[in-house]
């Protein structure tokens, strides 16, 4: 959209999405529970409805002027979602790593975790074995003084050392590991953290090298690696593990809910028992962002405890997430796991039109996007070489003849219904 607008003579519109940022419907009272149930999909579409008449009605040249959503990732849900609810404003949709059928049962869930270790594996076939390995390490590291000592110093910690310190580290690799798959660019990026070219290629050189001997050799590589992710440019003083591993993306939705979710069982099959053990804390920490996930956008908490029954340690129980969530939030919140599906369609969506799907290989959330193509107005773009939205990115001379084509595609895709 970056370099075809002027081609199209058109405005390009950024909104933002409400509970986030500057946009409180209650302002400092827009979390209470009274106020809070306006977080939801459907609010956010209508949001959007209106601001198209608003325009329509307001800006000289806009009233007879088409309408195509844009949108990568969640944004990418909500760009497909605004045209199937609002045909009558939204003229068509590109939709980039767009999970819309990562919900209940329509994809495995152990989906995104196979494709991120096919990634790793491609980088290096020692690596995911490295990662997996480093679970058990870290749990073993974190039971004496001496070994939580030379963790603190290993992985440059900011603060005093802590009894939970391996508990924490865990946490926090996961996220790394599960983002830096999906910015697995081909050029230095900062969509997440500022990132090296191809950084799950530049990460694994630390553990694809050799089988390690011993806990400390294995969790020195992995401090390495991990360094890639949070200071490849130096510009960390340490490590402060409290902190997301979103720093530049913390109001994001979508971004948040894989930080909080699908990095739990990174490695999928390789998933262990001490991971699943830890699974809810990580769930969730932004109260709008957790009410709206244990509501709607809930997908997510199924894949964790799903992959987790691999292990035997826990079970997906509805129950037990409704309180979870109620005591997260402090809110009272009823998870409806199917309701997307229900108002949108799950799979059966061949009746909608003018939805361009496009996804990634490298993108761990391609698995529960379309990746077929429907109907002649359903058409599904993939590109081998793409990570997380590529292809909404601005041109780079670095970018894959792939992701090119792809977004020749969608010009031509956008050509056809103006």
């Amino acid at each position: 959209m970056w370099d075809i607008a002027a081609e199209f003579k058109a405005m390009l519109v950024f909104s933002e999405h409400r509970y986030y940022g500057s946009s409180l419907p209650f302002g400092e009272k827009s979390f209470t529970n009274e106020n809070i149930v306006y977080l939801t999909v459907e609010q956010a579409l209508a949001d959007h409805a209106m601001l198209i008449d608003h325009i329509k009605s307001g800006v000289h040249g806009a009233e007879n002027s088409s309408v195509i959503a844009f949108g990568g990732s969640y944004g990418g849900m909500l760009a497909a979602w605004i045209r199937m609810k609002y045909p009558n404003l939204v003229d068509g949709s590109i939709a980039a790593s767009a999970p819309i059928w990562q919900f209940g049962d329509l994809t495995p869930c152990e989906m995104p975790y196979k494709i991120l270790t096919r990634s790793f594996t491609k980088a290096g076939e020692l690596c995911p074995l490295a990662i997996r390995m480093s679970w058990d390490a870290l749990k073993e590291m974190g039971e004496s003084n001496a070994d939580r000592e030379w963790l603190h110093k290993t992985f440059n910690l900011c603060g005093e050392v802590d009894k939970g310190i391996a508990d924490d580290l865990s946490d926090w690799l996961q996220a790394v590991w599960f983002n830096m798959g999906m910015a697995n660019y081909p050029y230095p990026a900062s969509f997440l953290e500022p990132l090296p070219a191809w950084p799950v290629k530049e990460a694994c050189k630390y553990l694809s090298t050799k089988i390690f001997q011993s806990h400390r050799e294995l969790l020195m590589a992995i401090s390495d690696a991990a360094t890639v992710y949070y200071n490849y440019e130096g510009q960390a003083n340490c490590l402060n593990t409290s902190q997301t591993a979103l720093a530049s993306l913390q109001y994001m939705p979508w971004n948040f809910q894989v930080m909080r979710f699908v990095i739990t069982c990174l490695i999928g099959d390789l998933a262990d028992s001490y991971v699943c053990r830890h699974a809810q804390k990580w769930l969730c920490h932004s109260v709008p962002l957790a009410l709206m996930i244990c509501t709607h956008v809930n997908q997510l908490a199924s894949i964790v405890f799903d992959e987790c029954q691999y292990s035997s340690v826990t079970q997906w129980d509805i129950h037990e997430y409704t309180q979870f969530c109620k005591k997260l939030t402090g809110m009272s919140v009823n998870p409806d796991p199917n309701w997307l599906i229900t108002q949108f369609g799950g799979k059966d969506i061949t009746s909608y039109s003018n939805i361009l799907f496009s996804n990634g290989e490298l993108d761990p959330w391609s698995g529960g996007g379309v990746l077929r193509t429907l109907t002649s107005g359903l058409p599904a773009v993939i590109i081998p070489n793409g990570a997380h939205h590529l292809d909404m990115r601005a041109h780079n001379p670095d970018d894959p003849e792939d992701v090119q084509q792809a977004r020749m595609k969608e010009r031509d895709f956008i050509k056809s219904l103006i």
